[in-house]
């Protein structure tokens, strides 16, 4: 199957490298298109601090056009919703590189753990720019990088689990940010010494605190298909709140959505996001949103798409995600009106290592062996051996409903059965 796979990558790659589409320049059709979207431009877009927050690190959140959430079940819930940690089935490591716009770029580093009704986990993301100083000769006098950093712990729970509802889950991020500039001598004629290029660049530093909070509800919501996953879900996300940041206020916005899987190999979702002045709310701007489309081709290979518009910018992402064993591999495309098809950016790539579901598996298939087993003796009439079996699940899970429902119909035959054999005494 590998092998396979590798022919269709190479088959398109082949493809599209000699495509005419991908050497053309269409710098004039992308003016035009942005004059079409001028009615959707923001009044106040780009008045914030620390808007690296605001660049996705990739992975399904990226390749579903940022519809994510309410799915917020890939390591890039971190961009999206907090509660996402407990949506992932197992521990993961991931690494997330993307070559943003021109020699901007972004590196991010998860990892996540849960239990069966916790989730947590942590990341580490910087945005960095090359920085080079020239004096009014043209002589290069600084470089180095620009760079935005976040550190972020994440937890989640999840409360009032079921088997067809699967609970409401709330998760929260705090983040740790640090805005930093190399040392450089700026637009004064006198010369600096380097101390004083250190300290001018020292004062520019910024350092911020911020929070997230986010809730998701999952369940079986007209589900002709059998998977322990649910196939709805709805999410409601406050991202990037906190204090201003020498002046500056945060790029906070809220975010609501769901995602509806109608079919075992179909997934689409939609977001509504609004961004939040904390300084005047008047000048939060009008809502923005995003449809993401998810088809799961085969086992090893997901293919994501989806569009979206953010103020005067229209976006189109197209995304894979290409499973082996233990690791997935994960690589999306961006393009909007901030790119062109003729550059190699906006692109970004990942890798995901997975280290295990502490047995969550395990305990869900001995589960419904039980259940089964139950099932069997039912049949046969054994009532009283099935309410033993059932029983014995609801030790491992208390909201475990088809358990629940049988034994409440075991209870009534024992009773009726019991009932017919003292009449049968009497005759």
């Amino acid at each position: 199957m590998r092998k396979i796979i590798q022919v269709v990558c190479i088959a398109i790659f082949a493809f599209f490298a000699n495509s005419i589409a991908f050497c053309i320049d269409i710098s004039d059709s992308y003016g035009n298109l942005s004059k079409a979207f001028e009615i959707f431009m923001q009044k106040h877009e780009g008045e914030t601090s620390f808007r690296s927050l605001l660049i996705p690190s990739g992975g399904r959140n990226e390749g579903l056009a940022y519809a994510f959430t309410a799915l917020s079940n890939d390591s890039s819930f971190f961009d999206a919703n907090p509660a996402g940690s407990l949506m992932l089935e197992n521990t993961e490591i991931n690494t997330l590189h993307n070559n943003w716009i021109a020699d901007s770029n972004l590196e991010t580093l998860t990892y996540t753990q849960r239990t069966k009704r916790l989730g947590w986990g942590g990341s580490l993301r910087c945005f960095y720019i090359p920085f080079t100083e020239y004096d009014g000769n043209g002589d290069k006098v600084n470089s180095g990088y620009y760079s935005e950093t976040f550190i972020t712990g994440n937890i989640a729970y999840n409360f009032l689990a079921g088997y067809d509802f699967k609970g409401l889950t709330i998760g929260g991020n705090l983040k740790l940010g640090l805005l930093s500039l190399p040392p450089f001598s700026g637009h004064d004629d006198k010369e600096l010494t380097l101390a004083e290029q250190k300290k001018q660049a020292k004062a520019q530093t910024g350092y911020a605190v911020l929070g997230d909070l986010g809730m998701i509800l999952r369940a079986n919501v007209l589900k002709g298909f059998y998977d322990d996953e649910p196939n709805f879900y709805f999410g409601l996300a406050f991202k990037n709140f906190g204090t201003p940041i020498k002046g500056d206020i945060p790029p906070a916005y809220i975010s609501m959505g769901f995602a509806y899987r109608p079919f075992s190999i179909f997934l689409f979702s939609f977001d509504v996001k609004q961004n939040v002045n904390l300084k005047n709310i008047k000048a939060s701007g009008f809502p923005y949103g995003s449809l993401g489309l998810m088809l799961s081709i085969t086992k090893y290979f997901n293919l994501l798409t989806g569009f979206g518009i953010r103020g005067g910018n229209p976006h189109f992402n197209l995304g894979g995600e290409v499973n082996l064993n233990n690791i997935q591999i994960q690589a999306n495309y961006s393009l909007d009106l901030a790119s062109q098809t003729t550059a190699l950016n906006r692109v970004s790539v990942g890798v995901k290592i997975f280290l295990g579901d502490s047995g969550r598996k395990k305990e869900r298939d001995n589960i419904k062996r039980l259940y089964i087993e139950g099932l069997k003796e039912y049949n046969q009439k054994h009532y009283k051996k099935a309410i033993e079996i059932w029983k014995e699940i609801l030790k491992l899970e208390p909201k475990f409903d088809p358990a629940i429902e049988g034994i409440k119909t075991a209870e009534k035959q024992w009773g009726l059965k019991k009932d017919v054999n003292k009449l049968l005494k009497l005759d």
